[in-house]
């Protein structure tokens, strides 16, 4: 739940085509028979139950389409950021973002498959300089 004082900067769900070419050409061509369909179903409700969300004050995962399960840093408590692409995730500008907070040392935020990776990074780590340097 976005608070009424917060700035949404990023808000993307995990794409399938970009992500996974390959997989989705296969699933394409199994649909020809019928089993593709399925798979291309449970594919697409996979993705559509996560979404990053990055704020001005938080970075928050939601996961789920029945039940939701959200994670959420506050930006203050950010540890570490990282982003990760393949060189076939380069190419569509997708991949993986990682995000570890000052209170576990551990990855609390993982998605993958996300467009634009390294702009959410750079809104992150940007609103946590601008809170610890004024």
């Amino acid at each position: 739940m976005i608070l009424l004082e917060e700035d949404i900067h990023y808000a993307e769900t995990p794409v399938m085509f970009k992500n996974r070419p390959f997989l989705f050409v296969f699933c394409l061509l199994l649909s020809l028979v019928g089993i593709g369909l399925i798979i291309f179903l449970i594919w697409f409700l996979k993705t559509k139950a996560l979404k990053l969300t990055v704020t001005d004050k938080r970075v928050i995962l939601r996961e789920g389409l029945l039940r939701k399960n959200l994670t959420e840093i506050f930006i203050d408590d950010v540890k570490r950021v990282q982003s990760q692409q393949s060189f076939l995730q380069r190419f569509f500008n997708v991949g993986s973002v990682t995000v570890s907070s000052a209170a576990t040392g551990y990855t609390e935020i993982y998605i993958s498959g996300i467009p634009d990776p390294q702009k959410a990074k750079n809104f992150i780590i940007k609103q946590k300089n601008e809170k610890t340097f004024g």
